[in-house]
């Protein structure tokens, strides 16, 4: 739950260009994204994986502002489709549900890969989105937020080497 109200909510996740401060894995948005997003718009997104930026092609195919959008796309090879709804539970509060719904390449070997870790991997993505947006929408704060500064340490000491070290 989010205490934040539905349209809020709804306006800021359905901001593709918010994306990058919530969505797990999303490090830039196609600075021509379309906004407000319409059904048959088009959206591109840099994704970070593995030290590599990859694109993402995303078809926004339901728009219901301040309920639902839905879209497919594809990413790293599989298709998918992403539904994302904002549920108001009263004033001020909102549920919001991510539902993923792919299909990896490979047929059968893809269907392995989706068992042996995939789906799991996408499920903590999931995980970690909800608490970014959370967060963002809370606090204002964000994993793209300037870092607090670090405590200021001391030197570091090291071992003496070289001659006299051991004391002769």
């Amino acid at each position: 739950m989010i205490p934040v109200s539905q349209s809020a909510v709804f306006d800021f996740v359905g901001d593709s260009r918010n994306a990058p401060r919530w969505v797990w894995g999303i490090s830039d948005v196609d600075a021509a994204a379309p906004h407000p997003l319409r059904p048959g718009d088009e959206v591109t997104f840099q994704l970070g994986a593995k030290g590599r930026i990859l694109e993402s092609r995303w078809r926004i195919e339901e728009w219901v502002p301040p309920v639902r959008v839905t879209s497919t796309g594809h990413a790293l090879g599989a298709q998918a489709r992403l539904r994302i709804e904002c549920r108001a539970l009263g004033p001020g509060q909102t549920q919001v549900e991510e539902v993923l719904q792919y299909r990896l390449p490979g047929g059968p070997l893809g269907l392995v890969a989706d068992r042996l870790g995939i789906h799991g991997i996408l499920e903590m993505q999931a995980r970690n989105s909800m608490r970014r947006l959370h967060r963002v929408l809370t606090t204002g704060l964000n994993d793209r937020s300037p870092a607090r500064p670090r405590r200021a340490r001391g030197p570091r000491r090291r071992a003496a080497t070289g001659e006299g070290a051991d004391g002769r």
